[in-house]
């Protein structure tokens, strides 16, 4: 699969995968004429592996032959809006696929074939999937913890150093004037060498309600406090954009098979770097909607209070207040407010219901070696194609 690429730029590329060998045949209709055809054996087993494809069309009996890391990897492509075709699968099994299917479900199809009927690929190629918010917007996200504090450190202490410099120049003493410098530059370096960088995350996540994974996008900032560096776990098939310089991006497999990924990246006094990164996670929204167009409630539907945040219905905005196990809430006209204009610019403004919430709690082994996490959760009851402002 690492092989496949689109022939030109810009050209839609169907792969077609069967455990069937007659569907493999140049002659062939399954997947239609301009689909590239391989085996269950050629599926990716990473996320990354599924970027070049535009379209998957898969046959049944591909299922029962996926290992581990390749079924895997195929429920992060579907969970991150992937385009998908399935021939023939048994009615049991699509609430499976319907309930881990990102965007609603808007790419997942599937279809019956039969051998005198060619399986076409579904319409509009062309059509991409809802893009993610830039780096700029999750950061203006972040809450102000101080990250500049080192700037500030590093101000004071050049300005006792002047100022001390001053005193020993007035006082005339050559010696000091010698032994000043040299123990300056000793304090210095106890002060800022060795010193852990600060690490912080905002984590954008999005859902609809009985999704069992989200897709999410998230920066990590990294501000060094001196020579050194900054681990930081990610998940396995995490997208890195951009991938910072000199970094080191290391996958790694454990005897049970299970894949883990890190990211080292070398850090000195007050450098800063911001890399922000993709994929899907498993997690279930926390909260049942029921919307029309004159009524909207929201019940928490999980064992856990959930936090508060905002929703958008209707053309107004709301503020939701934090619920507990069970609880509902409904909005009155009198309570719309207004959306912090950084997280309507991350959010956009959906035409439908959705809603916002803030300080989720981050889904177990997402990120690690991260100082502080502010986590949101997008959970749309509408169409997810809906463009962003």
């Amino acid at each position: 699969m690492r092989s496949i690429r689109p022939a030109a730029p810009g050209v839609p590329l169907v792969v077609a995968a069967s455990a069937r060998k007659s569907d493999r045949r140049a002659d062939s209709r399954f997947g239609g004429g301009g689909a590239i055809r391989i085996g269950v054996a050629d599926l990716p087993r990473t996320l990354q592996g599924f970027d070049p494809v535009t379209e998957l069309v898969l046959d049944v009996s591909v299922f029962t032959r996926l290992d581990g890391p390749q079924l895997s990897a195929l429920e992060a492509f579907i969970a991150d809006c992937g385009r998908l075709t399935i021939a023939d699968l048994p009615e049991r099994a699509k609430p499976k696929i319907q309930n881990i299917a990102g965007c609603g479900g808007a790419f997942v199809r599937f279809t019956t074939r039969t051998p005198a009927m060619a399986l076409d690929v579904g319409p509009d190629l062309h059509t991409e999937k809802p893009p993610f918010p830039s780096a700029s917007d999750l950061s203006a996200l972040a809450p102000d913890d101080g990250s500049g504090s080192a700037f500030v450190q590093l101000g004071v202490f050049l300005g006792a150093y002047g100022l001390l410099m001053v005193v020993v120049a007035v006082a005339g003493r050559p010696i000091a004037s010698v032994l000043v410098p040299i123990g300056t530059a000793a304090v210095a370096l106890l002060l800022w060498s060795g010193r852990a960088p600060g690490v912080s995350s905002v984590l954008w996540l999005e859902s609809q309600p009985g999704q069992e994974r989200a897709r999410f996008a998230a920066v990590i900032d990294i501000r060094g406090q001196g020579l050194g560096a900054a681990e930081v776990s990610l998940p396995s098939d995490a997208r890195l954009d951009p991938f910072p310089n000199d970094a080191l991006h290391e996958r790694s497999v454990d005897g049970s098979g299970r894949v883990s990924a890190s990211l080292t990246v070398p850090t000195r006094l007050l450098t800063r770097s911001v890399v922000r990164f993709t994929g899907t996670v498993p997690m279930t929204a926390p909260v049942s909607v029921t919307a029309t167009e004159d009524r909207l409630s929201i019940r928490n539907s999980g064992p856990t209070e959930t936090p508060p945040g905002y929703v958008v219905w209707n053309g107004q905005t709301f503020r939701l207040p934090g619920l507990q196990p069970a609880a509902a809430w409904a909005p009155a006209e009198s309570s719309a407010v207004r959306m912090p204009p950084e997280l309507r610019r991350v959010a956009g403004v959906p035409v439908r219901t959705a809603f916002v919430l803030e300080h989720v709690d981050v889904p177990p082994a997402l990120l690690g070696g991260v100082g502080s996490i502010s986590a949101w959760l997008m959970i749309r009851n509408a169409n997810p194609m809906e463009p962003r402002p």
